[in-house]
C-alpha cells in the first residue's frame, strides 16, 4: 500500500558491481522497494572523503564498502538477503530468479570484463554512470550480458567531450580505476536525483523487449524562469 516496485524487478537477483555513492544509494532505493536478493561487490574501503555523497556514516570510515552497505542494507527489511564479496566477484552460484547485474562501478576496465564474457540467458547488466559535473546520467543495457565494448566506445565518446565542454575543459584527476577524484564537482542531492530515475530505468529496462544493446542518456537542466527538469538529453 506504501508503493513497491514492479514484480519483474522485486524478484530479480541482483549483483551490484559496485559499491559507491551511486551504488549506494541505488541499492538503498531498490532494497525500500521490495527487491531482497542484492549481492554488493566492490573491494574499497570507505574513506572521510566519501562521506560527502555516500549513503554509509562515519562509523564504517576504513571498512569495507561492501560489507558495511550489505549490512545496511539488511537492517533496512526483516525479508532482505543483502551479501556482500570485498574482492572482484562478479558471479554468484546458486541465484534464484532472473539475475541483474547492476555496474555502477563508472569503469570501462570492469565493461570490458563482462563484454567478453559468454552470454547469459535470462540475465540482464545495466551499467550506470555519471559524468563529468553529476549533469548527466548514462545507462547502458546489455541483454543476456551481451555487447559490444568498442562500440560503447565509439557510442560515448562524444557524450564524455560534451561533459568536458560543459565543464570549462576542466578534465580532473582520478584515484584509481572508476574513481572519481574527491573534489569531483557533485552535490549528494544530484547523485540522489541520477538515483531515483535508474531505479525507475531499472523498471523499464526489467520489461524492455530488445536483445541488441543500447545507450540512453538523462540529463538535469534549467529550464526558462529557473525551473529543474530531469529526462532524455535533447541530443540523444
Amino acid at each position: 500500500a506504501r508503493g513497491r516496485l514492479s514484480v519483474a524487478l522485486r524478484c530479480a537477483s541482483v549483483t551490484l558491481l559496485g559499491a559507491g555513492a551511486l551504488g549506494s544509494a541505488v541499492a538503498e532505493l531498490l532494497m525500500r522497494g521490495g527487491v531482497w536478493d542484492i549481492n554488493v561487490v566492490d573491494p574499497e574501503r570507505l574513506t572521510a572523503g566519501n562521506l560527502v555523497r555516500h549513503s554509509l556514516s562515519i562509523e564504517e570510515v576504513g571498512q569495507y564498502k561492501a560489507q558495511s552497505l550489505a549490512q545496511r542494507l539488511n537492517r533496512l527489511s526483516p525479508f532482505a538477503r543483502a551479501s556482500f564479496s570485498n574482492r572482484h566477484d562478479e558471479r554468484r552460484d546458486g541465484a534464484e530468479g532472473s539475475r541483474l547485474v547492476l555496474d555502477c562501478t563508472g569503469s570501462d576496465d570492469v565493461l570490458q570484463r563482462l563484454s567478453v564474457g559468454n552470454a547469459e540467458a535470462g540475465s540482464l547488466l545495466v551499467s550506470l554512470s555519471v559524468g563529468l559535473g553529476a549533469k548527466r546520467l548514462y545507462i547502458v543495457r546489455a541483454p543476456q550480458m551481451s555487447f559490444s565494448f568498442p562500440e560503447f566506445k565509439a557510442a560515448m565518446q562524444p557524450w564524455l567531450a560534451r561533459d568536458v565542454e560543459d565543464n570549462g575543459g576542466r578534465q580532473l584527476p582520478h584515484e584509481g580505476p572508476g574513481c572519481w577524484h574527491p573534489l569531483f564537482p557533485a552535490r549528494p542531492d544530484e547523485i540522489s536525483m541520477h538515483a531515483a530515475a535508474a531505479v525507475s530505468e531499472l523498471e523499464r529496462a526489467m520489461h524492455g523487449e530488445s536483445l541488441t544493446w543500447s545507450l540512453r542518456v538523462l540529463e538535469r537542466r534549467r529550464a526558462e524562469g529557473g525551473t529543474l527538469t530531469y529526462g532524455p538529453s535533447d541530443a540523444e
